[in-house]
């Protein structure tokens, strides 16, 4: 504490050649942020001996894609002893004044350029003014509530993509949302190995939005560490526009403790401001200058903290990178040699090499079997694995990715995990789309699109999943991107032609899944014949398809013969459900409403298939 008070004292004493400190904004949704504490340290800098400098760096005038406009702020020249990004956030920032993300992978990719990596050392705080900014905190005594899977705030949040102004895809949110629950490689770490000098101030639930005045929050934390410097909070509130010589002073001195770096022996200081930013979000430490949420986290800079295993798996992660993009071999495999011989590593890199081998395999690169062959090596990724595959904290879309790697690793296919990711994506297709505009229900609708050709792409769907899914009655979409998927599903040109007509046939069936059908009909190798009689089967069968609530174990389409001259009852029912597939919960308000009628036909299927009393 001595140490502190001498600290607190130099900061007030007049200097010769005082230090000046900026405030570097990123605001991509919310600009008075900025403009409130501009004026506020307008008033401080009237006493102040160390003036506090405020600016912008995105402007959507200049250059709205906020990825290109956080690189020109680095290569500005500018130097930032605090930074606050601010805006919706998914794992990913967004909002109504950018045109595009600002995401956690780009962030961790360009800190690690020898050419910005100073900048990003520079920092000595930040605000990550956001909805889950350091992500959900320790969930394996809450492992089931919807706040904690991904897959429901893909659905959560794409539903409000247009109104929060954010320009993110389903398949978007589904990645980005799994890394923000992602409980081996934490939020909080990752931001804190990208900015390692940085005291660390952000939400684990949802922050204060416009309507609880969140611009509100830096002012609230200065006013608590000045409360916490002497004891009292200063005369005057900070959102005073006439603050007194001694009211400025103390609200100074507080922002510099905030903003200044300091020395091992010196961490009170880092503490007092984790504190104050902890205090603000308490309404029963103080009712003055609080929000009501205590949803908050905050953290001493890593490179105070002594944690080396933080620091070396940042180090690890660049140089996976760069080997990737240097495509040298030798580093890649040292990289990886030394995540074998830590094991903790793996969890900080586990995403990283994920996704660097699906990237290389993708471009049939041999880099992608050289990490395959040494990770074969590590004794507990498999199992590492086979826990994702079971996490709600997992979107779909990067379920089937980390599959993808599983089947490289094993060289083979495993059932369970297939029926695992089959069921997840039934409960996702089977559910009406989300009402709303035109542009929210196609995003809701090319989100299940990419669903049901990453399950093709990555080899997942069985024969007899097609035939599954057609008996709760998919919309429109989904019959058009199973149509679309049709010769996949199918091991024949015949195959593919009856699954076509089952998937015509089925009741909300359209012109358009026709249509579509048409088109992959015309692909196959059948006779000219055989393809004419095909399509007027399709067509008798869109014609005479049943309501949504007729029977749905077997759907008798009248079908024209040319053998018998005129129709003939055709009868198609289900195949069984392969063991193991789970029965989908009904859950409201997820894909629009709740429909009573479409959950109580998912019961009846379920209840038949297994025979339930």
């Amino acid at each position: 504490m001595k140490t502190l008070l001498f600290t607190l004292s130099f900061l007030l004493l007049p200097m010769a050649e005082a230090k000046d400190f900026t405030i570097c904004y990123f605001s991509l949704n919310n600009e008075k942020e900025y403009g409130l504490t501009k004026k506020f340290m307008n008033q401080l800098n009237k006493v102040s001996t160390h003036k506090i400098a405020v600016k912008e760096f995105l402007i959507p005038e200049t250059e709205p894609n906020p990825e290109k406009a956080f690189t020109n702020m680095i290569k500005s020249g500018e130097k930032c002893d605090g930074l606050v990004v601010s805006g919706h956030h998914t794992g990913a920032f967004g909002g109504k004044r950018a045109k595009g993300k600002l995401s956690l992978d780009f962030l961790e990719k360009i800190s690690c350029n020898p050419e910005y990596a100073p900048w990003f050392k520079q920092i000595n705080a930040l605000w990550l003014q956001g909805c889950r900014t350091l992500g959900v905190g320790d969930i394996e005594t809450e492992p089931n509530q919807e706040q904690f899977s991904a897959d429901f705030h893909t659905e959560r949040v794409g539903n409000d993509l247009e109104a929060d102004g954010l320009e993110q895809s389903f398949a978007d949110l589904d990645m980005e949302f799994s890394t923000t629950l992602d409980q081996d490689n934490p939020l909080s770490t990752r931001y804190m190995r990208i900015f390692p000098n940085s005291k660390v101030f952000g939400w684990t639930k949802s922050a204060p939005g416009e309507k609880t005045k969140s611009e509100r929050s830096f002012l609230y934390h200065m006013a608590h560490i000045a409360r916490l410097m002497q004891k009292s909070f200063p005369e005057e509130s900070p959102l005073s526009d006439n603050l007194s010589t001694q009211s400025a002073s103390q609200f100074a001195s507080a922002v510099l403790v905030a903003l200044s770096k300091y020395e091992q022996n010196e961490r009170g200081c880092e503490e007092l401001s984790v504190d104050a930013w902890l205090n603000h979000g308490h309404v029963n430490v103080s009712q003055k200058y609080t929000f009501d949420n205590s949803d908050l986290k905050a953290f001493a800079p890593l490179s105070s903290s002594g944690d080396r295993i933080l620091f070396e798996a940042k180090k690890i992660d660049c140089l996976l990178k760069e080997a990737i993009r240097l495509n040298d071999k030798d580093k890649l495999v040292y990289a990886l040699d030394t995540i074998l011989a830590q094991p903790d590593f793996l969890r900080y890199s586990f995403n990283s090499i994920v996704d660097l081998h699906n990237e290389a395999k993708a471009k049939k690169d041999a880099t992608a079997e050289i990490i395959i062959e040494r990770m074969k090596l590590h004794p507990t990724l498999a199992t590492q694995l086979q826990s994702k595959f079971t996490s709600e904290q997992v979107g779909i879309l990067r379920k089937m990715e980390f599959y993808a790697f599983y089947k490289a690793l094993m060289n083979q296919k495993d059932d369970k995990v297939e029926r695992i990711i089959q069921s997840k994506v039934i409960d996702i297709l089977s559910k009406p789309l989300p009402e709303g505009s035109d542009r929210t229900r196609t995003l809701a609708a090319n989100y299940r699109a990419t669903i049901v050709q990453s399950l093709i792409k990555n080899r997942i769907s069985s024969i007899d999943f097609f035939p599954l899914l057609l008996t709760l009655e998919p919309q429109e979409d989904v019959l058009i991107s199973m149509a679309r998927n049709a010769q996949a599903s199918a091991y024949t040109d015949t195959g593919v032609r009856d699954s076509l007509l089952k998937i015509v046939g089925s009741p909300n069936s359209s012109e358009k899944v026709l249509a579509t059908a048409e088109k992959i009909l015309k692909k196959l190798k059948l006779s000219d014949e055989e393809k004419a009689l095909a399509s007027q089967n399709m067509l008798a069968a869109l014609n005479n398809r049943p309501g949504p609530s007729e029977l749905i174990f077997s759907q008798n389409i009248p079908l024209q013969n040319e053998e018998n001259g005129g129709t003939l009852e055709g009868e198609f029912p289900p195949p069984p459900a392969p063991a193991g597939i789970r029965i989908p919960k009904p859950r409201p308000k997820l894909f629009g409403r709740n429909n009573e009628n479409h959950q109580g036909r998912v019961r009846n299927f379920w209840d038949q298939i297994f025979r339930r009393p």
